[in-house]
């Protein structure tokens, strides 16, 4: 007989907390170290916040600006913004003045 895994296993998210309303990870430690020494990652008044490669920008970590993903850190790499704005580009075009 072979152990069967539990069917909520293979859906769990990383550990994470709500924080006004929004899903923040919890990082490992070491992780958290990486990320901050590479520059992925910065505080800023105590937040931390999380580099987008996409617009070059940091935004605070959380579901308001990152979706939350299955990955190690918990969120998606690019903000919110830019992924909306790649995946559904009629939605999101601005129309330029003739």
């Amino acid at each position: 007989m072979t152990a069967e895994r539990p069917r909520g296993l293979a859906r769990a998210r990383p550990a994470g907390a709500l924080i006004q309303g929004y899903f923040c990870a919890l990082h490992p430690l070491s992780l958290r170290e990486k990320r901050l020494a590479s520059g992925k990652f910065i505080y800023v008044d105590g937040i931390l916040e999380m580099w987008c490669p996409r617009c070059k920008e940091y935004w605070p970590l959380d579901t308001e600006f990152f979706f939350a993903s299955k990955t190690r850190d918990g969120h998606f790499s690019w903000c919110r913004a830019c992924y909306c704005e790649q995946r559904w580009p009629d939605r999101y075009h601005i129309k330029q003045a003739a």
